[in-house]
């Protein structure tokens, strides 16, 4: 399999999921995922609204991504660091496994960075991991750093994390990271490949109920082998068949985000009205801007996506309900429509600066196809802030590979010199023992 064929996979999964999910909501004449009960306001908005997201993923991902990445940019690191050298493994390996481990005690300290939660804590460590951004630093570091021997103890502890916050998207971005790995080095196998898959089908309704019991178990004594004892217990108490059947559902109606599109297009009169004012607009979406905002005494306001679902469902949500869901790449031209045209060059803009800065952290192969996902599972859905992060890091990994060629530089001139000196002492010294 090619790499390009590979990613027309997991294209399919998403235009697919779309698809099947507009032809479910025209036959039943609901929405669902996030939306659930929602009623479809007519064919024509479900159709309009269904062109738009596929035609939206098959131009991005397909088109402009060819185009961008066939555009030559030099790199900023230095050549011979595009093949790492062991000292540089090292480095960036301990580097980013003490920020996922240090994220780690960080989150369990304060109860922060959990799914669902609404904690917040003061401590000045919180503007270390604004700026490191953890779980995309191992992403990108993944995409360059893949051979190093330092990888599986970061896999390790970035899973681990993930598992422990209640976070569970990230074995999609790892399944897709290294399957595009294994196939760059010629290693993809069908043959393995059917097991894994298998594996991972039976244990689909145990990471689910995983899930839940994560989100919904407020007991503080629990730890992670309590939350696994539930979800298996869950799990034999209804059946596998059942608790397969619960979880699968749920998990399609993930890779579309169709649903939320049909409401903004159904609502996009009160959320044009509303946008900056109620929500702050797309451009101010991610940390750099809130930043920004408040350096600038701006109020807070909050995103679209946490604001969205009020708008749309608001008999269905408790009042301190969290929400976080996606408005897709094309949500804010029902949003913004007077703003069509600049969310069109920014989005470009911001699709652009995710290859610009892959090319200059060295541009591996399997870094741009981590570019490409990143697409999918981001841009395409919408999550800016997420997106930010996500070039923030390449920035930051960028800023440690200059940092680390320095010192690596300056340890081989030492090393260097010193051994220059020590042969010309020699040398002195069979001449003195030579002339005397």
């Amino acid at each position: 399999m090619t790499i390009s064929r590979y990613r027309l996979v997991w294209l399919g999964l998403y235009v697919g999921a779309n698809s099947f999910a507009a032809f479910v909501f025209w036959m039943t004449g609901n929405l669902d995922g996030d939306l659930i009960d929602y009623k479809v306001p007519s064919d024509d908005v479900l159709f309009v609204a269904t062109a738009s997201v596929i035609l939206s993923y098959v131009l991005w991902m397909g088109p402009l991504f060819r185009f961008y990445s066939r555009i030559d940019v030099k790199s900023l690191v230095f050549d011979r660091f595009k093949v790492a050298r062991p000292r540089d493994w090292r480095l960036m390996s301990v580097l980013v496994f003490v920020t996922q481990l240090g994220y780690l005690v960080y989150s369990i300290s304060y109860g922060l960075n959990f799914a669902g939660s609404k904690a917040v804590a003061d401590s000045p460590f919180r503007h270390l991991f604004y700026f490191l951004v953890p779980d995309w630093l191992f992403i990108v570091y993944y995409g360059i750093y893949r051979k190093s021997p330092g990888f599986i103890p970061n896999l390790t502890i970035y899973l681990l994390s993930n598992v422990i916050r209640g976070w569970f998207g990230m074995w999609l971005t790892v399944l897709f990271l290294e399957g595009a790995y294994r196939i760059l080095e010629r290693k993809f196998s069908v043959r393995k490949l059917v097991p894994i898959l298998a594996l991972g089908v039976l244990a689909v309704p145990f990471f689910y109920q995983l899930k839940l019991a994560i989100r919904s178990v407020e007991d503080s004594s629990y730890g992670l082998l309590d939350y696994a004892a539930k979800a298996i217990n869950d799990v034999l108490e209804v059946g596998w068949f059942q608790a397969f059947g619960d979880a699968i559902w749920p998990i399609i109606m993930r890779f579309q985000h169709l649903a939320n599109v049909v409401g903004i297009a159904d609502k996009s009169s009160e959320l044009a009205r509303d946008a900056g004012r109620e929500f702050v607009s797309f451009f101010w979406e991610g940390t750099p801007q809130i930043v920004i905002r408040k350096m600038a005494g701006g109020i807070e306001v909050s995103d679209i996506h946490i604001q969205l679902l009020y708008y749309l469902i608001p008999e269905q949500l408790p009042v301190d309900a969290i929400t976080n869901t996606h408005v897709g790449l094309v949500g804010w031209f029902w949003i913004a429509p007077l703003l069509a045209g600049l969310y069109l060059i920014y989005i470009l803009i911001l699709s652009w600066s995710s290859i610009w800065l892959a090319k200059k952290a060295g541009g591996p192969p399997l870094l741009m196809n981590a570019v490409w996902f990143v697409w999918l599972l981001l841009l395409m859905n919408g999550w800016f802030a997420a997106y930010i992060d996500f070039l923030q890091a390449m920035v930051v990994v960028i800023l440690a590979r200059k940092f680390f060629s320095i010192i690596s530089s300056r340890i081989i001139r030492t090393s260097v010199e010193k051994k220059l000196d020590g042969a010309k002492i020699n040398s002195d010294n069979s001449q003195k023992f030579m002339g005397g």
